[in-house]
């Protein structure tokens, strides 16, 4: 920059030229005891000397941000494992967990059946996830493939743990609970199944649909729960075996009860 001053005369002139290299806009604020301009240079955000520059920077911190927001929830964000469940099997031997009573006055109690089912975890995530806990809703179904209203089980286990692409067997007892379904137009829809199920030469397998809910304490706080519904079939005959005219006169007994 130069600067030019007359003295035969009280006009100032002032001659203004950008350096080319540092690049710096030049702003006059007001003249110093001498006569000759203060100036500044002009930043923005601060301490950027032009515009583009501030841009390219903010515009830099903001994508590597969202490079990383993006990595992480790839890397943590859990992903539905996949999951294998076994036939169902008695975990005792016959008949040792049916549990029923019929009372004095004539009327039938609710009864259950304890069964097991080993399931198989096949976990996708890359990094070991644990839940509290894992449970599961059982609901059988009629000859039609409709739910039965009064014939359902539950199981639950605690304290699961994946580890990431890894494989974790556990076994998980279910109750079926039966209740009893009094004076209903074409009978129990339960009893009609378990009939199938047993009765006759050729017995159908019971279908049986589930809900399996995996709670994660990484992410349950969200109100979000990993579910993974399917479905199994039960060879009710073959589980019970030799035990079967037992089952059947039971099943008789209950339906004239309450019918």
């Amino acid at each position: 920059m130069s600067r030019v001053q007359n003295n035969s005369s009280s006009l100032t002139i002032e001659a203004i030229q950008e350096e080319p290299i540092r690049r710096k806009t030049v702003v006059f604020r007001e003249t110093d005891i001498d006569g000759f301009p203060k100036y500044r240079t002009k930043r923005y955000c601060c301490c950027f000397n032009t515009r583009k520059s501030c841009c390219i920077v903010w515009l830099s911190l903001s994508f590597v941000l969202v490079c990383c927001f993006a990595i992480t929830g790839f890397v943590a964000f859990p992903r539905i494992p996949s999951i294998k469940l076994s036939d169902p099997f008695s975990p005792v031997e016959g008949l040792a967990g049916l549990n029923y009573q019929i009372q004095p006055n004539g009327t039938f109690s609710d009864f259950s059946y304890d069964i097991a089912i080993n399931f198989t975890i096949a976990s996708t995530n890359y990094i070991d996830l644990y839940a509290s806990q894992i449970s599961t809703q059982v609901y059988l179904q009629d000859l039609n493939g409709r739910k039965v209203p009064n014939f359902n089980g539950m199981g639950i286990v605690y304290n699961a743990s994946f580890p990431g692409f890894q494989t974790r067997t556990y076994t998980m007892p279910i109750t079926m609970v039966y209740s009893p379904m009094y004076k209903v137009v074409g009978g129990d829809p339960t009893l009609k199944v378990l009939n199938a199920s047993i009765a006759g030469s050729n017995p159908q397998k019971l279908n049986i649909q589930y809900d399996i809910h995996i709670v994660l304490p990484l992410i349950s706080w969200t109100g979000y729960t990993i579910t993974v519904p399917g479905s199994f079939s039960v060879d009710v005959a073959e589980m019970i075996g030799d035990q079967r005219p037992f089952v059947v006169q039971l099943l008789d007994k209950i339906s004239q009860v309450i019918n």
